[in-house]
């Protein structure tokens, strides 16, 4: 078995931090449902990525 690079091993955590951060973002945006208006979420959502 070929042992993976440094690199794609790099690559694979910053993929996994930014599923993280996403999940993360997603999850907070619901727990504020109700302070933010559905408007104000989208432009959260969207400013975000």
């Amino acid at each position: 078995m070929m042992r993976p690079s440094i690199a794609e091993g790099r690559h694979q955590i910053l993929n996994i931090l930014a599923t993280a951060a996403r999940v993360a973002t997603l999850y907070r945006s619901l727990n504020l449902d109700n302070i933010y208006t559905g408007r104000e979420r989208l432009a959260d959502f969207w400013t975000a990525y």
